[in-house]
């Protein structure tokens, strides 16, 4: 009878590990995605605002109110951007940070399997040479017999 596997929970503790990183990782990955997604509607809108305030200044009539309330709003489209990058480099951190986290949970799992495969391998070569002895045990007593019948 093969011998369990000693480190087998703790197998199983790394691939539950890993499954929990993989999750995490997901997770960050669509925080970044939305960082960048909505960062991209600030850029949007800022030339949108800029192509505005270009019109507001072409125009033959030139309302500063308008003008001022334009350059005010791109003014916080400008601070949203500032704050949404920051956001961004944040959820890149947390994506690295989570990536690092699966990549040594991998790496501990991966020589966990390792191990797994040499036990395997090991029990499987004892039983071979436990199969090898008890059939050498019954060839020897089987010819110990049959001299012992000639006799």
């Amino acid at each position: 009878m093969a011998k369990p596997f000693r480190l087998q929970s703790l197998l199983e503790h790394k691939q539950a590990l890993e499954e929990e990183c993989m999750r995490v990782l997901a997770e960050h990955e669509l925080a970044r995605r939305r960082a960048v997604d909505t960062l991209e509607i600030l850029h949007e809108a800022q030339e949108t605002q800029l192509r505005h305030l270009e019109d507001l200044a072409r125009a033959v009539r030139f309302d500063a109110e308008i003008s001022r309330d334009a350059t005010a709003y791109l003014g916080r489209i400008e601070h949203s951007i500032t704050v949404q990058r920051e956001a961004l480099v944040e959820a890149e951190a947390r994506v690295a940070e989570s990536r690092e986290a699966l990549v040594e949970v991998l790496k501990e799992k991966r020589a966990l399997e390792r191990l797994r495969e040499q036990h395997i391998e090991t029990t499987a070569r004892e039983e071979g040479r436990r199969e090898a002895r008890a059939v050498d045990d019954i060839t020897t007593a089987r010819y110990t017999r049959s001299l012992q019948e000639r006799e």
